[in-house]
């Protein structure tokens, strides 16, 4: 079979194939939009920054609560951050199998687990602390202190509107599709 000629493109037509983003109009003054594209591209670029401690935005936000509430159990954990306790025993088991955490029964209650960084958690954690402050500072350096507080103020109350809750909201929506 042959292939069908090639007709050489007018140069009204050339025109109308524009190189480079293509945009909607009235895009750039929608907030959903603005939010969902700075979001998308501030989470990707915070997922491969962890990834450099072996980390992802879930396990690094685990192991944040489990640093600032040692001795809690799973579902405690997973209810603050509003994913199923069956999600949360998976991600535990990836955190403890990489011996960055430790569960102990709980001697008050022997149904729940204690959970507790390792000395190896703890130094990934804080590795990776340092990493996230760096880029929180990147990001406030476009900003002045005001505009980062009025910032900040206005996300909170998007926020509420939401029902999302400092961040852990998009980890949850991350945990119930893995």
């Amino acid at each position: 079979m042959s292939e069908p000629a090639t007709q050489p493109q007018s140069e009204e037509q050339e025109q109308l194939c524009v190189a480079g983003p293509l945009e909607v109009s009235g895009q750039q003054d929608s907030i959903g939009f603005m939010l969902s594209r700075i979001g998308a591209a501030v989470s990707d670029r915070f997922a491969a920054l962890v990834a450099e401690h072996d980390l992802d935005p879930r396990r690094f936000l685990v192991l944040n609560l489990i640093s600032e509430h040692e001795g809690e159990s799973q579902q405690a954990i997973a209810r603050s951050i509003g994913v199923a306790k069956s999600r949360m025993v998976a991600v535990v088991d990836e955190l403890e199998s990489d011996k960055l955490l430790v569960r102990h029964v709980n001697p008050i209650d022997r149904r729940q687990h204690a959970l507790r960084l390792t000395d190896k958690g703890r130094a990934v954690l804080n590795g990776a602390r340092s990493t996230a402050a760096e880029y929180e500072d990147f990001l406030r350096s476009a900003l002045s202190e005001r505009e980062a507080k009025d910032l900040l103020k206005s996300l909170h109350k998007l926020a509420g509107l939401t029902g999302t809750t400092a961040g852990a909201a998009a980890v949850a929506d991350k945990l119930s599709v893995d």
